[in-house]
């Protein structure tokens, strides 16, 4: 029963006894790390920029106020610039891109509602659940990080290298993206208790990075504005690749762009995106090859978009009118299908919690 109305404590299978032997083994068998320093979390914002250079913002915890100012920095984050471009499912809604460019260019802050903050607060609390399932499941480790910074001019240079863009994009702009992927994914046959973090950072004993998602245990009801408890969580659980939202699909393929900027990620790198629930999982495998060329493109677009949107043209904007735009969403929309068809699925159930 939840008894207050807006205290989401979801702690049952955290405090469970085959969780707690869970963690316990993987710690045990050093496949969990952190290289996340808490001195970081509450410097003052009138220091942060001085006491804090970009090496440092792997270091930085998620969710402290440090890591939410350094988002609020940058031009986007890997989670939400999906929400700006359009889905090539054709499950956009016109009026809900314009609307978030709208609050975008308004400085609007970003709002929770009560089941928004439950869905969220949910995905915190079991996201280490599910993490340390995944390392069960592989036998690989997974450090948990904090940001990576990738530049706008760093990804237009990338694209030229690549062959993905004919010209420079924004090279006179300072603007970045902000990347914060659950954790980096190393070799099972590097996992010691004598290996250090340092140990793992380096670019040959990394195998990829892991995204994490919790399916929470409810739903709302708009006719009277509740929220209802799901009998079977297995009807709320990706059964293919293209059921995965689309920013959640440019969420990991910009992942796969912070990964080669910082880690120097090879081709063939592996970015998961696990969906969790409590008595199963989804594993998505992408191969950073197959992820690469849609961040540039949906980067670039967002960019482009950014510098020519106004509140003035914006109600007429879309759909998209500049044959240079429509190139861009084109190619956004093709090498989406790219990555869709070549993700590797595995399905696990899981017994461990009759709670």
């Amino acid at each position: 029963m939840q008894i207050a109305l807006e205290c989401f404590d979801f702690n049952i299978i955290f405090n469970s006894k085959n969780y707690i032997k869970n963690l316990n083994n993987a710690i045990k068998t050093d496949r969990i790390r952190d290289i996340c320093n808490s001195s970081y979390s509450y410097i003052p914002i009138s220091e942060i920029d001085k006491l804090l250079d970009e090496k440092k913002y792997l270091n930085v915890v998620q969710k402290s106020p440090t890591w939410f100012y350094l988002r609020s920095c940058a031009i986007s984050t890997a989670s939400s610039l999906g929400k700006f471009l359009t889905d090539p499912n054709a499950n956009s809604d016109i009026s809900d891109i314009i609307d978030s460019w709208k609050d975008k260019l308004n400085n609007v802050p970003f709002k929770k509602t009560i089941e928004m903050a439950g869905h969220m607060r949910f995905g915190v609390v079991h996201e280490d659940i599910a993490l340390t399932h995944f390392t069960i499941y592989t036998g690989h480790t997974v450090t948990k990080v904090g940001s990576i910074k990738v530049s706008v001019n760093y990804i237009s240079r990338l694209g030229i290298k690549l062959g993905i863009l004919k010209k420079k994009y924004r090279n006179d702009t300072l603007d970045y993206l902000l990347i914060s992927p659950d954790g980096l994914v190393g070799k099972s046959n590097n996992i010691s208790n004598n290996v250090s973090i340092s140990d793992i950072l380096e670019t040959d004993k990394l195998i990829g990075m892991l995204e994490i998602k919790c399916i929470s245990p409810f739903h709302h009801i708009s006719c009277d504005n509740k929220l209802e408890w799901i009998d079977d969580m297995k009807t709320r659980q990706w059964t293919n690749s293209y059921q995965i939202p689309f920013v959640y699909v440019i969420q990991i393929a910009l992942q796969a762009l912070s990964g080669i900027k910082e880690f120097n990620f090879k081709s063939d790198y592996d970015i998961w995106l696990i969906r969790w629930y409590y008595n199963g999982f989804n594993l998505f495998k992408f191969k950073v090859k197959d992820l690469v060329n849609l961040g540039i493109i949906a980067t670039i677009l967002f960019s482009s978009l950014k510098s020519q949107l106004n509140l003035e043209n914006i109600d007429n904007f879309f759909p998209l009118k500049d044959p240079e735009l429509i190139e861009l969403e084109k190619k956004l929309h093709e090498y989406y299908f790219t990555a869709i068809k070549s993700a590797e699925i595995i399905n696990s159930d899981i017994t461990d919690y009759p709670e």
